[in-house]
């Protein structure tokens, strides 16, 4: 339905793209789906770690381990392509401990909103005085999210640019 609102902030990750593109705001990005899937490792380790060799990011939750990684473009969906689940299953068990059981578990795709230059799209939209966008930040969105939002929140609240956001 329709609402009213003084300020809008469109923030929608890969989906920012066409719902700019219906009040006319082209953003040059698309969706860049990542894969992850949790096991239960014969140890948790106590922090996050990535396996740089094969582009594999592992993070603790409770007694199991999330394990995530590599970059399809294939728009935004939710297909899973079992080749790339098997490489990432592959990659991750060269580098853990034997996993308490074999199987994978919550396998899932998301999708990570990538812009054509690689820098995140923080700004006003356009003409539109009470509108903006926050998207694009690849990878790196639940990092960037508190610095970008206290940036965007002082652009609306003052109406001016602050020095982190300039080019």
């Amino acid at each position: 339905g329709d609402l009213e609102a003084e300020t809008v902030v469109l923030a929608a990750g890969a989906w920012t793209t066409p719902l700019a593109a219906s009040i006319g705001i082209p953003i040059p990005m698309e969706a860049g789906k990542g894969y992850s899937f949790s096991i239960q490792p014969t140890v948790v380790p106590s922090h996050a770690v990535l396996l740089v060799d094969v582009h594999v990011g592992c993070t603790p939750f409770g007694d199991r381990l999330r394990i995530g990684g590599t970059m399809e473009f294939s728009g935004i969906n939710n297909r899973l392509d079992r080749r790339r689940i098997a490489s990432i299953v592959a990659g991750a068990r060269q580098s853990f401990l034997p996993w308490k059981t074999p199987e994978i578990e919550s396998e899932w795709a998301g999708m990570r909103p990538i812009t054509a230059d690689g820098l995140p799209v923080l700004d006003r939209a356009g003409d539109l005085e009470n509108t903006y966008i926050a998207t694009g930040y690849s990878m790196q969105g639940v990092t960037l999210a508190p610095t970008s939002g206290r940036a965007l929140a002082e652009m609306i609240t003052t109406g001016r640019r602050p020095l982190l956001l300039e080019p």
